[in-house]
């Protein structure tokens, strides 16, 4: 893995693992009052404290396996920001306090809502465990990244909170660490589950998704859709009047991708509107 990918995903995900305690103590005080605000940090200590456990014990394994392990690692965190988070604040409001000291029962959301909770914290801290094991040479600058994320992690939970609702920001969160996992994915399988992981927390807001293939794309900018990366290249810096070809490679791409969308958005939204009408574009 690059030095420089690596050095991004432990500085996004230290940010959004403080962010996230923010947002969740705001979410789960909303579903149960004070109560649950209280123990969020003792909850996300508690992910964190289970994934020191399971490094310790499966050390050698981890680390044989850490290239591979990592960005699924940033994907369950992700998974647990999305899918994990929302369930835990609508078993908190199930949680019947008074009830916990006569009834066993009264126990189960509470018990339910504090383990889903853990999930994103726990996975979250497996990658930067694993990290700081393998990379111990570098670890004085993924130690910065780290701390650097933690700070902005508290800005970003606050500003984020004054403009969305705290279970809002849960999907955002995860599209953070999908975008962190995917910088760091060795193979395309591992960067298709990535997308997945942001087309769903995009859903999840209501955020419309348009997927164009290579051959889509290609065709759009210079008519032949089995143009090489050279030709492409060539065609957006004319159509975008560049004074040179963007950098990196993978620059040029994005840029193609955003033009073909932006020729084809109208077309799209005449469709819809054809075979929706009177419905949402």
């Amino acid at each position: 893995m690059r030095p420089r990918a690596v050095d991004t995903a432990v500085f996004l995900a230290s940010l959004v693992l403080v962010a996230l305690q923010v947002a969740l103590m705001q979410a789960l005080a909303e579903a149960q009052g004070h109560h649950f605000a209280y123990v969020v940090i003792a909850l996300a200590l508690l992910g964190f404290g289970g994934s020191g456990t399971a490094l310790a014990l499966l050390r050698d394994r981890a680390l044989t396996r850490a290239e591979r392990l990592l960005p699924g690692l940033m994907l369950w965190a992700s998974m647990g920001c999305i899918a994990a988070l929302p369930l835990a604040r609508l078993a908190a409001a199930r949680v019947d306090f008074p009830l916990l000291f006569v009834e066993w029962r009264a126990w189960g959301p509470l018990v339910l809502s504090a383990g889903l909770a853990c999930i994103p914290f726990f996975f979250g801290a497996l990658f930067l465990g694993l990290v700081f094991m393998r990379d111990t040479r570098d670890i004085g600058r993924l130690y910065a990244a780290n701390l650097l994320g933690s700070a902005a992690g508290a800005a970003a939970g606050l500003g984020v909170l004054y403009w969305l609702p705290a279970e809002r920001t849960f999907p955002l969160m995860g599209a953070v660490l999908a975008c962190a996992a995917l910088t760091l994915a060795p193979d395309r399988g591992r960067a298709a589950a990535c997308l997945a992981v942001l087309v769903l927390g995009a859903a999840q807001r209501d955020i419309p998704v348009h997927m164009y293939t290579p051959s889509e794309v290609k065709k759009a900018i210079s008519g032949n859709g089995r143009a090489d990366k050279k030709q492409m290249t060539a065609m957006i810096t004319r159509i975008l009047g560049l004074s040179q070809p963007p950098q990196p490679a993978d620059a040029a791409d994005a840029l193609a991708l955003a033009v073909c969308h932006c020729w084809r958005a109208p077309l799209l939204a005449r469709t819809n509107a054809l075979l929706n009408p009177g419905g949402t574009p």
